[in-house]
């Protein structure tokens, strides 16, 4: 399925997060050791997770994962894939034809892709290509929504990757595979990241492993003295890093971080590449690699903009819609006169409303936002209305872009994006199985199976089948099916716009695989419209991994931030998802240069100062099920450069009974440094408002830091609609609905608040979508927050003023709340974790 074919899915405020992965040179990638690429988000490639690929005999699998312990308030909202046996080029990501929603977001993300399906199918030795897409959004908990974080590979990458169809069986060597990432953009005198994983897809243990990283002429370790994490060694003659990194047994993965330092005197335009390199041996003593990764960084010079710009991307004739837009400064110089303009497609929609105050000039939405600092972004929301004349299946593509000058009245641009949106008007159904990734035999696991009507009117005669493969063996389940052998049957008279079903089924895994085996579990729906015209199959599959041996998952969180002479806590924790006993467990934590440890509980086995290494040998095993937990405090006692990004790593060892060695797995955990103090802004204020009322919002300015901060600027961009009454502290407003205050002096751990009262115009459609957003800017950095409301024309049931409780949990308990408000009011939307969705010519919805 290519451009125009796919039905399409609802995104919100939220970050949108291009993934890449590298020509993968394997041998073999299964669900034990799939192809591992970090997940990664911003200017400068922030690893927020990792992406698995593999197949077995029948399927591909692609596994989006966010390192929920690091990242606790983040999740993916929506997700994109393209699959084709020859090149992509990029694309709208909403017409590609697999995507997976989430309602609430999720923090993994498995699709299922039938080889048969790829062109025609494909085979073991196949190359294909591939397109992968994320929107990730954060909760804020003071006001319960989510909104745009930023983006992945430079925000410009747009391409593919390749990966070619393994034989399902490992080779009996060791064999390592090699992923390098880091900055797509760079410019000169910059801090920034490289990514090097190491895994081992073969069937013996790699001996004996050792890593090279060959930087570029002008490229140098931000640390040399202690280079990356774990700590390697630079060899300043060469210009290389070298990490000696032992054993790598079957199934094991390493990930290694190395923070760079970019030469001030590069020149704009050149091209950076990066080498690694790892070499490795068998328990014989023979030799084998090189096996190379590369990465290139296009060095940049002066002010550079990107914009990106992301929607709803199914809606309904007479709905709201409302887009976002992030334009960013990745280079080194300010940018003036930055001018944004959004081209709307008038046959299809109405202008509302945007923040900040855009002018409106025939199809045109211009925004004169003035300078923009390097390092910051500025966030622009626009809310639309689909003309109720708007024809089923029409793509509305809306286009914008952005232009800016430098210091010296250069002018630059126009750099731009565009979004697609599809019209459905008839029933649209989807289905998402969820269910766990790992499990043992004998284990009662809990499946669900959401069905949502996604479409503008009722779904009738609707059919859920849910086939139980061998090796499930059926409980319990509720609502209660009709049960014939192994599948399940659930009817329902009716699904209303916006209405969720939920089933959940108990099941007892009574597979005893030797080592592991997967069982895949699909459910399936049809559906009617008024007119009795059939819809579906539509399906969605849940793959569990059911493990006889010990399967360890690690976890690592902590503080965020730090600076110098601060302490910071971090904790580690492991659980064994397998079906044994995990012994003789050995846990590596690899401090970066900057960090000291002070204590942890329980002790440490051993404490290598000078490298960082911190070593637990864990006596007693580790059950099936079992979770253990460390805690460790470190002080940070060197910071160079200030808001460096470090990584603390960790590593995990152990055997099963008979001695069979497995690992090390990895989790890393960022911590942001700063010499200089920074700013936060956090903002809440209604969710929702009746129209014609008035309401208060509250921002909230605060210094966590140990040193004064002064100089900052406050300004609240108010959406069109909504009229200004009052502000305390006073502020300056003018004509372009702007509120600022400036010259604000924040003292170490001070917390300053600022509200602004508004009246919200009796003009404002119902059910519309508005955004206030607030914005903190200093000589070194800023920092923003915003607050959506939707307008209602009748008494709200959401909080109306006042602080929002914060009972932010992994759950995402208030979130959920808010995001099903806003779902309701924007467009309709369905979690889903497999989804490929695609309408044939006699309206059929088929699901691939």
């Amino acid at each position: 399925m290519k451009f125009g074919k796919a039905i399409l899915f609802v995104p919100l405020i939220l970050s949108t997060l291009a993934l890449m992965l590298l020509p993968l040179n394997v041998r073999a990638h299964t669900i034990g050791c799939p192809s591992t690429v970090p997940l990664v988000m911003g200017r400068k490639n922030i690893p927020i997770g990792l992406v698995k690929v593999w197949n077995d005999a029948d399927n591909l699998y692609v596994l989006f994962e966010i390192n929920n312990g690091s990242y606790p308030n983040y999740a993916m909202k929506e997700s994109h894939l393209d699959v084709s046996t020859t090149p992509l080029s990029w694309y709208a990501p909403g017409l590609w034809p697999y995507y997976h929603i989430y309602s609430p977001p999720k923090t993994y993300d498995l699709y299922v892709i039938p080889l048969s399906s790829i062109d025609g199918g494909v085979s073991s030795g196949t190359t294909i290509y591939l397109m992968a897409h994320a929107t990730i959004c954060k909760f804020s908990s003071r006001c319960g929504c989510c909104w745009k974080i930023g983006s992945a590979y430079g925000l410009k990458f747009k391409g593919s990757f390749n990966y070619v169809i393994q034989e399902v069986t490992p080779p009996a060597s060791p064999e390592l595979s090699i992923v390098k990432t880091g900055p797509s953009l760079g410019y000169p005198g910059g801090i920034y990241t490289y990514i090097i994983i190491i895994s081992n897809v073969g069937n013996a243990t790699a001996y004996n492993v050792n890593v090279t990283d060959t930087l570029p002429s002008g490229v140098v370790p931000a640390y040399p003295e202690s280079p990356g994490t774990p700590t390697g060694i630079y060899n300043e003659t060469k210009n290389t890093v070298n990490w000696i990194i032992g054993n790598i047994y079957i199934e094991g993965f390493m990930v290694i971080t190395l923070e760079v330092r970019f030469n001030g005197a590069l020149n704009p335009g050149a091209t950076l590449t990066n080498t690694a390199q790892v070499v490795w041996e068998d328990e014989e003593g023979s030799s084998y690699g090189p096996l190379t990764a590369t990465w290139d960084t296009t060095i940049i010079a002066g002010p550079k903009l990107s914009i990106e710009k992301t929607g709803p991307i199914i809606s309904y004739p007479d709905s709201i819609l409302v887009y976002t837009v992030t334009v960013s400064n990745i280079g080194n110089a300010t940018a003036h006169n930055v001018v944004v303009e959004d081209t709307l497609p008038l046959e299809y929609v109405e202008y509302v409303s945007s923040t900040p105050e855009g002018t409106l000039s025939g199809n045109k939405v211009v925004w004169s936002l003035g300078s923009l600092n390097t390092g910051t972004n500025m966030l622009i929301t626009l809310t639309v209305k689909v003309l109720d004349t708007t024809a089923n299946g029409t793509q509305i593509v809306d286009h914008i872009e952005v232009t800016w000058k430098d210091s010296h009245g250069n002018s630059y641009g126009p750099e731009t994006d565009e979004w697609v949106t599809t019209v459905f008007s008839n029933p649209l159904l989807n289905i998402v199985k969820s269910g766990p990734l790992h499990a043992h035999s004998n284990q009662i696991i809990e499946y669900t199976i959401s069905v949502m009507n996604v479409g503008g009117s009722n779904a009738s005669n609707v059919i859920v089948t849910d086939k139980l493969p061998n090796g499930i063996t059926y409980i319990s389940a509720s609502p209660s099916p009709t049960i014939h052998d192994q599948t399940l049957n659930w009817s329902f008279d009716e699904i209303t716009p916006g209405q969720t079903v939920t089933i959940t089924i108990s099941v007892n895994l009574t597979v005893y695989p030797e080592k592991y085996t997967c069982l895949t579990n699909n459910a399936t729906v049809t559906w009617k419209d008024s007119l009795n015209r059939n819809y579906g199959p539509l399906w969605d599959a849940m793959t569990t991994q059911v493990c006889s041996e010990p399967l360890l998952e690690v976890e690592k969180t902590g503080n965020e931030k730090g600076e110098i002479g601060d302490t910071l806590s971090f904790n580690v924790t492991i659980t064994n998802v397998g079906g044994c006993n995990a012994t003789n467990v050995q846990i590596i934590d690899d401090l970066p240069y900057n960090l000291t440890l002070l204590s942890s509980m329980p002790s440490v086995s051993s404490y290598n100062h000078s490298t960082g290494r911190i070593i637990w040998n864990i006596d007693s095993p580790i059950e099936p099920e079992e979770t253990i937990h460390l805690t460790l405090t470190v002080n940070v006692s060197d910071v160079k450069y200030d808001g460096i990004l470090v990584f603390n790593n960790v590593y995990i060892n152990w055997t099963d009974s008979s001695g069979k060695k497995y690992g090390p797995i990895t989790a890393i955990h960022p911590v942001q440094l700063f010499l200089k103090p920074y700013a936060e802004v956090s903002k809440y204020g209604p969710l929702q408002v009746f129209y014609g009322g008035t309401a208060t919002y509250t921002i909230e300015l605060t210094n966590p830091t140990r040193s004064t901060l002064s100089g900052v600027t406050l300004t609240d961009y108010l959406p069109d609609g909504v009229e200004y009454n009052s502000s305390n502290p006073e502020g300056a407003y003018d004509i372009s609905h702007i509120v600022t205050w400036t010259n604000i002096i924040l003292a170490p751990g001070e917390t300053k608040t600022f509200t602004v009262k508004v009246h919200f115009n009796s003009e404002l459609p119902a059910n519309v979508i508005i955004v206030d957003e607030a914005v903190a800017v200093w000589n070194t950095g800023s920092d923003n927050d915003i607050v959506l409301t939707e307008i209602l024309k009748k008494t709200p049931t959401m909080p109306v003023g006042g602080k929002i409780i914060d009972a932010y949990n992994t759950h995402f308990s208030i979130a959920t709340i808010v995001i099903t408000v806003i779902t309701i009011a924007v467009s309709l939307t369905i979690a889903l974790k497999n989804r490929h969705v695609s309408k044939n010519k006699n309206d059929t919805v088929v699901k691939h």
